[in-house]
């Protein structure tokens, strides 16, 4: 379902964001790209293929998504991306370089080195911290760039 979707794609939110999400997804325009982004967050993604997925020119693509969503395509892609890291790292025992893999990442070292400039610390460091002390939440990656 949308909620489902939604829950799995920007965990827990402020009600804005998802009205906006939900909105988003119900799109004609963006809504099949926005879920194709949700189920296959680790597949090479591009601006034109996008648009060529949703039968507009990349500007066009690019201005929808950006006022649907609040950011622009690819910037959701990282935080979707960072936010499904994060998950894993929380909940699995899969190695960095199988969760660099998962989430689109060609190697460990450059998921790591993203994941240090965004977050600070390393993954194994984040994985210790969360399961020792308690959380960064992953909703708060959103407003950090790499």
């Amino acid at each position: 379902t949308l909620h489902a979707e939604l829950s799995r794609s920007i965990g827990p939110g402020v009600e804005f964001e998802s009205q906006r999400m939900v909105r988003a997804l119900s799109d004609a325009v963006v809504g099949p790209v926005l879920k194709s982004m949700m189920d296959r967050p680790e597949s090479p993604w591009t601006v034109p293929q996008m648009a060529r997925m949703a039968k507009v020119s990349k500007s066009k693509f690019s201005e929808r998504f950006r006022n649907m969503v609040g950011q622009p395509p690819l910037h959701y892609l990282t935080d979707l991306r960072f936010r499904a890291a994060c998950r894993l790292l929380c909940e699995t025992n899969l190695s960095v370089t199988n969760i660099a893999s998962e989430v689109g990442y060609d190697s460990a070292s450059s998921f790591s080195n993203a994941f240090k400039r965004r977050l600070g610390c390393a993954p194994a460091d984040y994985r210790k911290r969360i399961r020792g002390i308690g959380a960064i939440e992953p909703a708060a990656i959103q407003s950090q760039t790499i």
